[in-house]
């Protein structure tokens, strides 16, 4: 996991990454700015055929 601390003069936040083996995001928790609710994304792969 990759957590990553954003901050401005008035606020500080963190967004998080999960990263797998091949170094490509899976998962992360995102938040757009201060007081902002956090964006959670996650990426699926296709089963391979």
């Amino acid at each position: 996991m990759l957590d990553e601390e954003v901050s401005t003069d008035q606020a500080r936040w963190h967004n998080r990454y999960w990263i797998d083996s091949e170094g490509q995001i899976r998962q992360s928790e995102q938040y757009l700015g201060a007081d902002y609710f956090p964006v959670k994304t996650t990426l699926i792969k296709a089963a391979r055929q």
